[in-house]
């Protein structure tokens, strides 16, 4: 797994090894969505009546391996 992960260009051993290791019980998640908002990378979305939604991302998740993706990419 960690070899096929290291083909992602900027992904090196220490990203992959932490991306493969972190996350408990990876099987359970069947949607890219859903490894998503584990990671904290889902935009929660306010709004209220007429106004402009805005959105950002809650700090929540795998805070570590959040910003190691973050400065891999």
């Amino acid at each position: 797994m960690i070899r096929v992960l290291t083909t992602v260009p900027g992904l090196g051993k220490v990203v992959a090894t932490t991306f493969h290791l972190e996350p408990f019980h990876p099987e359970r998640f069947n949607r890219a969505e859903k490894v998503n908002s584990y990671l904290g990378f889902a935009p929660t979305v306010r709004h209220s009546g007429e106004k402009t939604p805005r959105c950002y991302l809650m700090p929540v998740g795998q805070k570590r391996l959040r910003s190691l993706l973050i400065e891999a990419a």
